[in-house]
């Protein structure tokens, strides 16, 4: 069944005989396996792995079955490639996919970094390993490899919007927003370069600036809750209370779930003198954070 899903949603026709060939070396190696369990010598299994398709097949079995959501499943097929074929791209690159995926960075980090060695000019694997050395902390070798990924690639940004991420963390702000700008100078519809170039401006308390960062990117992307909600803080610093509140209304509309919207919107009502809805708002923050170091400020504007 799963060759037939491969046949159909994966591969075209030509190589579809390529793939039948390759299950059948696939299968005679499981059987090797159990009559190898079973006490008998696993002498056939040379003859099995020098099958021409076998590598291909295990790594497109790998393919259909993340398709198909078994990341478990697909594991078992990278790592069996692995033992026959230890620099496999596909195999390192999805098996740190998905441990990058699970949070699990470290063996990300192995699979990423096999690939570098592999071929140290590939600028997409440099890029994958800053990301999991920067999920870890390390941010020195991150910024190392993202760097090399710029030198190998130019025109590729993620490095470049990661090296901004980190920029960010670390408040250095100003070089941050040029590596923002340096994204979107490349690509202008980049709306989340746009956010997190907003965030700068944000963080510098240029509200007129990071306002317009902000709806910039709700142009490329309508539905993005972030964006909409520091909207609502740019707007609520320029004191232009009521669309405030629009654009926290949206944010919440589009999934975003933080209680300190309800926190912000008291903040907008309060400014327009509606101590009613503000309460309201607030009394909904204290049921979600009761024990929010902001009750006390809470306190105080209703005092």
């Amino acid at each position: 069944a799963l060759a037939a899903l491969v046949d159909q949603r994966l591969l075209g026709g030509a190589r579809q005989r390529t793939l039948r060939q390759g299950l059948q070396a696939v299968i005679a190696d499981r059987r090797v396996l159990r009559r190898s369990a079973e006490g008998h010598r696993p002498v056939e299994r040379l003859a099995v792995q020098r099958e021409p398709h076998f590598a291909t097949a295990l790594l497109n079995l790998a393919l259909a079955c993340q398709k198909l959501g078994n990341d478990q499943k697909a594991m078992i097929f990278w790592k069996r490639l692995l033992e026959i074929d230890p620099r496999s791209e596909g195999a390192h690159l999805g098996l740190g996919n998905i441990h990058f995926s699970r949070g699990a960075f470290q063996e990300a980090q192995q699979h990423f970094k096999a690939l570098v060695e592999r071929d140290p000019a590939d600028a997409k694997a440099r890029n994958n390993l800053g990301l999991t050395l920067s999920q870890q902390g390390n941010f020195d070798a991150a910024m190392r490899e993202f760097n090399q990924a710029i030198s190998l690639a130019p025109e590729y940004l993620l490095p470049r919007y990661n090296l901004g991420l980190i920029f960010l963390r670390r408040n250095e702000l100003d070089t941050a927003r040029s590596a923002f700008q340096e994204v979107l100078r490349l690509q202008p519809s980049h709306a989340e370069a746009r956010l997190n170039l907003g965030l700068v401006y944000l963080a510098q308390s240029k509200h007129g600036a990071a306002k317009e960062e902000f709806e910039k990117a709700l142009q490329s992307r309508p539905d993005f809750s972030l964006a909409h909600y520091n909207l609502g803080l740019a707007l609520l610093g320029l004191r232009e209370f009521a669309t405030a509140i629009g654009a926290f209304q949206n944010s919440l509309k589009h999934g975003l779930r933080e209680p300190l919207i309800d926190y912000n919107l008291g903040l907008c009502y309060h400014g327009q003198n509606d101590r009613a809805n503000a309460q309201r708002c607030w009394s909904v923050f204290l049921e979600k954070s009761p024990d929010s170091p902001l009750k006390e400020k809470i306190q105080g504007f209703l005092n």
